[in-house]
């Protein structure tokens, strides 16, 4: 969470674990980490950061995997979760 944490100028809110998984190869923990974030920081235009307020309020949650050495701990790289949607 650390490693996450530090690579944001600012405090995350809601910062908590969400999954954690092994890589194919059984080298890597596969992290998932979740926080909120402002809806207009995730939107491409000022009517879509609308939209996402209307229906998800001022927040949204956002997802990242982290990719961690399963041998030394340390974090390798931190990637974008997408959700499926239904």
């Amino acid at each position: 969470m650390n490693f996450v944490q530090e690579l944001y100028e600012a405090p995350l809110p809601g910062l908590q674990l969400e999954e954690v998984d092994i890589s194919a190869d059984d080298h890597y923990w596969l992290i998932t980490v979740g926080f909120d974030r402002d809806a207009e920081l995730n939107s491409q235009s000022a009517v879509h950061a609308w939209l996402v307020q209307a229906e998800a309020g001022p927040h949204v949650r956002t997802y990242k995997i982290v990719e961690v050495d399963r041998h030394t701990g340390m974090a390798k790289s931190m990637k974008i979760r997408s959700l499926a949607t239904a």
